[in-house]
């Protein structure tokens, strides 16, 4: 973990992920308690760099770890897991989105889900779930928010479709009104906002 425990700099935003990490890493390793499993927890302060995870990566005791979680970043991950293949550590990165951290290291997992994999479970909530509501897709002009806005409409228009279901969808302007006739006073109206503001 990127703590850089030993330098002034600490409280950074990066130390500060790090160490909550952290902590909820030892809140869980807590709920193993009891006598048929045995937890000896290793932590390395990667300082988020490159030369200083090469040296971690040489020490003897990193070739007999059963499982490494992290670095939390790619980039490091990356390095880490495929070093800990040819001694078939099982690695796993806690933060990464991109499927690319894992690809071609049979035994580097991730824990967060793709951005796809998100918004396709979240239309296929809301199709199951709200799909005979009124579902309002709003969207807004921020080119950040272009490619997430696409990808919403795709999914809940093929969620939607399969049960005969519609959707309406409102680009939100700067006063950030939505329109009263998009609402609906007979059935529930549901929102869905997937906006980086």
């Amino acid at each position: 973990m990127p703590l850089d425990a030993d330098s002034a700099k600490g409280g950074k935003s990066t130390s500060s992920v790090a160490l909550e990490f952290y902590e909820g890493a030892l809140l869980a390793a807590g709920d193993f308690k009891d006598d048929s499993v045995k937890l000896v927890v290793h932590v390395y302060d990667t300082k988020n760099d490159s030369v200083n995870i090469k040296s971690i990566l040489a020490k003897a005791e990193i070739k007999k770890l059963d499982l490494v979680i992290g670095p939390l970043f790619a980039s490091g991950f990356q390095r880490v897991s495929a070093n800990m293949l040819s001694d078939s550590v099982v690695c796993v990165s806690p933060f990464s989105q991109t499927f690319k951290v894992i690809e071609g290291v049979p035994l580097a997992h991730k824990i967060t889900p793709t951005a796809i994999t998100i918004v396709d479970q979240c239309a296929g909530y809301i199709a199951k779930t709200f799909g005979n509501q009124n579902v309002i897709l709003l969207s807004t002009n921020n080119p950040k928010d272009v490619g997430t806005m696409a990808l919403y409409r795709d999914r809940l228009t093929s969620s939607m479709k399969s049960g005969g279901l519609i959707f309406k969808e409102h680009t939100i302007t700067a006063n950030g009104k939505i329109p009263e006739s998009l609402l609906s006073a007979t059935s529930e109206n549901l929102i869905v906002f997937p906006s980086s503001d």
